[in-house]
């Protein structure tokens, strides 16, 4: 019969070979891992993340949600993180804020008017509305530069 052999401390020599075979592997793999995350940090720079500047304040909405088969409403307060559009400020000022934010209320309440509550009880149809609510107004006042969407309460009753 063919007798394995074993080290000092009673172990078998395959034993000790297969854990130092493990042992480099991992050690490869993490330097592998390391070595690619920094020559992709370097190849490719971090794009350059719009901070808003400014954010717009609106006095909260309540209306009646588009369900057909149950009545509910929907109060929601939101504020809008602005950019600027120039580095003129005068441009800025082009816009006065009463238009803004009537522009502004006008294609929020025109969004609004088609949820359904059952639509926006989830966080997802919470993002969802986010990304309608956003996309209709960087369509319809570009020159606002909205860039978030922020819901400051939110509340629908059946």
């Amino acid at each position: 019969m063919a007798e394995e052999k074993t080290t000092r401390n009673g172990k078998s020599a395959t034993t000790v070979l297969l854990v130092i075979t493990a042992a480099l592997i991992a050690a490869g793999a993490t330097g592998a891992f390391f070595l690619l995350r920094h020559r992709t940090s370097q190849a490719s720079p971090a794009p350059e993340v719009q901070k808003v500047k400014a954010v717009m304040h609106l006095e909260p909405f309540v209306l009646n949600t588009a369900d057909e088969e149950q009545r509910a409403y929907l109060r929601v307060g939101i504020d809008v993180g602005l950019l600027s559009q120039s580095d003129d400020p005068k441009e800025d000022e082009a816009t006065s804020p009463t238009s803004s934010s009537a522009l502004a209320r006008d294609t929020i309440l025109s969004v609004l008017t088609e949820v359904k509550a059952e639509e926006v009880m989830t966080t997802d149809g919470k993002v969802r509305l986010k990304n309608r609510l956003l996309k209709a107004l960087q369509e319809r006042a570009p020159e606002l530069g909205v860039h978030e969407i922020y819901f400051t309460e939110f509340l629908i009753q059946n």
